[in-house]
């Protein structure tokens, strides 16, 4: 399966994955189960910005590229999120202003998902160069359910700049 243009006359049955929080030895297991179960496309990518850059710049998408693969092979569509949020802990770490305070004015420590404020420009930073890094991953995937004018048009022009920046790099 290549990529492949959403259909908006289709109506697409799927599943949110989070393949990250399970070993890869159950992900074939969860994909024939999907597969089996007459879904035809599943949701990536949510959740797990600390799963593909566990410390600050140490990128890991392997994981992702064998999930992809595996729902490739099931003809199964990927619809890609671009994690942003809950920010890993050495984010909160780098960017105190992206922690939550309390009506006490004490720092609310972030042990639930959410717990930043996205408007801290650190934060934004960061949160711009995980984006970077994770776009490509839309242009190789197999199997990528895409709008494609939509990320031409879209998606891609406000990065395109910190992208050029990255790849120089």
């Amino acid at each position: 399966m290549s990529h492949s243009t959403i259909d908006p006359h289709q109506l697409y049955i799927g599943v949110n994955y989070h393949p990250h929080d399970w070993p890869g030895e159950r992900w074939p297991v969860d994909i024939a189960m999907m597969k089996e179960a007459g879904f035809d496309t599943v949701r990536l990518g949510h959740l797990c910005w600390d799963s593909f850059e566990a410390a600050d710049g140490q990128y890991d998408f392997s994981w992702f590229d064998q999930v992809m693969a595996l729902c490739a092979q099931a003809g199964i569509g990927v619809v890609l999120d671009i994690p942003m949020r809950p920010a890993p802990v050495w984010v909160h770490r780098l960017c105190p202003g992206c922690n939550i305070g309390a009506k006490s004015g004490h720092t609310v420590p972030a042990v639930r998902r959410y717990m930043e404020d996205v408007s801290d420009p650190d934060y934004q930073r960061y949160a711009l160069r995980f984006a970077t890094k994770t776009i490509p991953l839309a242009r190789k995937a197999l199997g990528l359910l895409s709008d494609k004018a939509f990320i031409k048009e879209m998606i891609l022009p406000p990065f395109e700049a910190e992208l050029l920046i990255e790849n120089k790099e």
